[in-house]
C-alpha cells in the first residue's frame, strides 16, 4: 500500500537484581545523584547537547528549559536519588535519569547522555551500572529502556549491560504527490 517503514525503536529490559555490584567510578569521575545538584541548568545543558545525537522520527532540538524541567527534572517518577551526573575532574560530562513507578516498582531508563568530549570512556555504561544497583536496592524487578534501531553505541552498553530485546516500535509512512514534490501522507505507529 506504499508504506515504508521510517523509523524502529527497540524496548529492552532487565532483571536489575541480577546484576553484579557495579564498580567504583575511576579516579576523577564522581557520580553526584539529582537530588545532590544545586541547579538542574548543568544537566539541562548535557541533555540538550545530547538529544542532538539521539536518532529519532523527530527531531529534539528545540527544547526550553521550563519544560524540561517539568518532563525531566520534577517529573513524578524521576527518582532522584537514581538519577547520575557523572563529573570528570570536576566538570559535567554525562548523566542517565532512572523512573521508577511507586505502584508497580518498574524502572525506565529516561536519557542517558554523554557530552561529546568525554565520549568513548565507559560513562554512559558507568551511570547505567549506577543507576540499576540503585533500582534493584528498591526493590525493582524490571528495568527498561528504548532506543533507536541504528543507536549503535547506547545499544552496545545496554547489550553489555544485559538487556534484551522485550518489544520494538515502528512508524511507517506513505508518500504522495500533491503538486509540489512529496511528502508523508499519515504516520502509523505498531507497537508489538
Amino acid at each position: 500500500r506504499g508504506f515504508e517503514v521510517r523509523f524502529v525503536e527497540r524496548t529492552s529490559g532487565l532483571d536489575p537484581r541480577m546484576l553484579p555490584a557495579p564498580p567504583a567510578p575511576p579516579e576523577g569521575v564522581e557520580l553526584r545523584p539529582f537530588a545532590k545538584i544545586d541547579d538542574p541548568h548543568v544537566v539541562f545543558k548535557l541533555d540538550v547537547e545530547a538529544l542532538r545525537d539521539v536518532p529519532t522520527d523527530q527531531p529534539l532540538d528545540d527544547i526550553r528549559f521550563d519544560e524540561w524541567l517539568e518532563r525531566t527534572w520534577y517529573y513524578p517518577d524521576t527518582d532522584q536519588d537514581g538519577s547520575l551526573l557523572a563529573l570528570v575532574d570536576g566538570q559535567p560530562a554525562g548523566f542517565t535519569t532512572l523512573l521508577i513507578s511507586s505502584e508497580t516498582l518498574l524502572a525506565v531508563s529516561g536519557m542517558t547522555g554523554v557530552a561529546r568530549r568525554f565520549r568513548g570512556r565507559g560513562l554512559s555504561e558507568l551511570l547505567k551500572r549506577h543507576a540499576l544497583a540503585h533500582a534493584a536496592a528498591k526493590g525493582v524487578t524490571t528495568a527498561l529502556t528504548d532506543n533507536d534501531e541504528t543507536n549503535a553505541p547506547m545499544l552496545a552498553v545496554n547489550d553489555k549491560l544485559g538487556y534484551r530485546p522485550v518489544a520494538s516500535r515502528l512508524v511507517f509512512s506513505r508518500r504522495r504527490t500533491n503538486g509540489r514534490g512529496l511528502r508523508p501522507r499519515r504516520d502509523v505507529s505498531n507497537r508489538g
